[in-house]
C-alpha cells in the first residue's frame, strides 16, 4: 500500500509578491490563501489538531508544500524530518545568491487518506550577515535567478546533508548526531558549508564572524602554520579581481582573524563596536560566497589534498 502525504513548511523571513507561487527544487513556495486551502486536506481539523499553528498563521505566511509517497512502513515523523532537513538545505542554497534570514520553522505532514498528522519544530534559527531576522523580499528577478541556478546539482556539490545512503536516512530520520558520524565522510567543500550553516546559526557577531573565517580555512588551507597571513594571501588570489581589490580581502581577513583571536581568547567586545562588526561580518560573508562559488566550480581540485597545493601554488607564482 502507498502512502500519500502533504507535507509543508513555514517558511521565515520570506517575503513573496501578492499571490506567487513557484517550484522550488522539489517543492512548491507560495504565499497564495487560495492555493493553501487547495492544497491543505481539512485544514481547520489539521490547525486544530497541530496545537501550535494558528489559521491565520499558517495562511498569511509564506510556505512550502509537497506530496510526498512512500511504498515503506516509515515512521512520518521520519519522513517529515528527513524532507524538512532537506528543505532547510534547499533554504540554504538562496545564500549563494543574496544575503538572507530565510529558515523553516514549523514543518507538518497530513497523511491525505486517514488525515493523522505529525508536526516538527525545528530551533535552528537563521539570521543574515549582520546577525539580523530581517525578511528578504524574493522577487520575480530573484525567482527567475533561483529558476536558473541548478539548485540540485549545487545541492549534491555543497549540501552536508546530502549522501549516497538515502534509504537508510529514510528509515531512520536525519538528525544531528548523525551529522556528526558521517563528518568523516565528508569532503572538504561539504565540510565548509557544514561551518557556514553554523555562522548562519548564530546571530552573535564574534562567533558569526570566527565561523565564517573557519570555512576560508577549510576551504583553501591545509597547512597549520601563518594560518593568517596564509589565508589573506590565498583568498586575495583566490577571488580577488585587481590589486586594490586583492589587498581589501587581506585586511578584511586580517580584521576577521583579530575579532575572532579576541573572543575565543576570552577577551571582551565593546558594545558600541556592533555596527563595526556588523560591517565586517557583511564583507566576510562575501567574500566566502565568492569564494565557496568559485571552489565548487573546481571541486576535483579543492576536494583533493595535492590538486589543491598545486592550485594555489600555480596561481601565487603566476
Amino acid at each position: 500500500m502507498t502512502n500519500k502525504y502533504t507535507l509543508f513548511s513555514i517558511i521565515e523571513n520570506l517575503k513573496l509578491e501578492e499571490n506567487t507561487i513557484f517550484q522550488f527544487c522539489d517543492w512548491f513556495i507560495t504565499n497564495d490563501r487560495q492555493i493553501i486551502n487547495k492544497t491543505i486536506p481539512h485544514i481547520e481539523a489539521l490547525v486544530f489538531l497541530a496545537g501550535s499553528i494558528s489559521y491565520n498563521t499558517l495562511c498569511n505566511k509564506t510556505i512550502a508544500f509537497k506530496i510526498y509517497e512512500s511504498k515503506n512502513e516509515i515512521s512520518p515523523n521520519n519522513i517529515l524530518h528527513q524532507q524538512s532537513a532537506n528543505l532547510n538545505g534547499f533554504l540554504l542554497l538562496i545564500w549563494l545568491i543574496t544575503d538572507n534570514s530565510v529558515f523553516s520553522s514549523i514543518q507538518v505532514s497530513q497523511n491525505i487518506n486517514t488525515f493523522d498528522i505529525a508536526t516538527n519544530h525545528r530551533d535552528t534559527f537563521i539570521s543574515n550577515s549582520k546577525g539580523l531576522y530581517e525578511p528578504l523580499l524574493l522577487d520575480k528577478r530573484l525567482i527567475s535567478e533561483i529558476d536558473g541556478y541548478n539548485l540540485l546539482e549545487k545541492y549534491h556539490t555543497l549540501s552536508f546533508l546530502s549522501d549516497d545512503n538515502s534509504d537508510e536516512i529514510s528509515q531512520n530520520g536525519l538528525y544531528k548526531s548523525d551529522i556528526e558520524n558521517r563528518f568523516v565522510r565528508y569532503n572538504r567543500i561539504q565540510r565548509s558549508f557544514l561551518l557556514l550553516n553554523i555562522a548562519r546559526a548564530t546571530s552573535f557577531l564574534p562567533m558569526k564572524i570566527g565561523f565564517y573565517i573557519n570555512t576560508l580555512e577549510c576551504l583553501l588551507l591545509k597547512s597549520d602554520t601563518e594560518l593568517n597571513f596564509r589565508l589573506q594571501l590565498y583568498s586575495a588570489n583566490f577571488i580577488g579581481e585587481n590589486e586594490n581589490n586583492k589587498q581589501e580581502i587581506m585586511n578584511t581577513i586580517k580584521a576577521g582573524y583579530n575579532v575572532r583571536s579576541k573572543f575565543f581568547h576570552g577577551e571582551g567586545l565593546s558594545a558600541d563596536k556592533i555596527k563595526d562588526l556588523q560591517e565586517l561580518s557583511q564583507k566576510i560573508d562575501d567574500i566566502v560566497r565568492k569564494t565557496i562559488i568559485k571552489a565548487a566550480s573546481i571541486s576535483e581540485k579543492i576536494n583533493d589534498n595535492k590538486k589543491m597545493e598545486e592550485f594555489f601554488k600555480s596561481i601565487l607564482f603566476s
